[in-house]
């Protein structure tokens, strides 16, 4: 049984380095805008946190979530490469409805959201930090969103491959 418990933080407090430095990347591209456009930002700018990066595209009616890339300290994570997937894919169903409403938030708001995502399996827990960053398309919609993950505790890489397994949502 998976629970998962996702607390909104304030974007002026982000106790991340790596996601304040994401941040402060994305508001430098902004320039006059509400967000930049996906033209505007560069992964060489950011090769530091290329293994955390998501990048998704947003379709609409209805709406739906598309990973166009995954960092590979998340393909690991997952044991899947997320390319191509949709948010509709994970697995188990609460999960995939609090990541869902998170980048729904992002798409509806057209600003950036940050969340401390702790989650509890019968392999033990596992919290980190999520910054969703909306990218805009050519009518001033959020096209894309740059979502950046910074985990706080121990991950598979620090801990046994089969706890790792036990305790970590999935993709179908």
């Amino acid at each position: 049984m998976l629970s998962a418990i996702a607390t909104k933080m304030q974007l002026s407090a982000i106790p991340s380095e790596m996601l304040q430095r994401m941040h402060a990347y994305w508001e430098s591209k902004r320039g006059g805008n509400s967000m930049p456009a996906r033209a505007d930002i560069d992964p060489v700018d950011f090769s530091w946190a290329l293994g955390n990066v998501c990048l998704l595209d947003v379709e609409t009616a209805p709406l739906r979530f598309r990973y166009r890339l995954a960092g590979t300290r998340l393909t690991r994570l997952y044991e899947v490469d997320l390319t191509g997937r949709d948010v509709d894919d994970i697995r188990p169903i609460e999960f995939r409805n609090l990541v869902r409403s998170h980048l729904q938030e992002v798409v509806e708001t057209a600003t950036p959201n940050l969340y401390c995502l702790s989650i509890a399996n019968n392999g033990g827990p596992q919290t980190y930090m999520r910054l969703a960053l909306p990218l805009r398309g050519p009518n001033g919609e959020v096209a894309m969103i740059l979502m950046i993950i910074d985990f706080v505790g121990p991950t598979p890489e620090d801990t046994d491959v089969m706890a790792a397994t036990r305790r970590r949502p999935g993709i179908d």
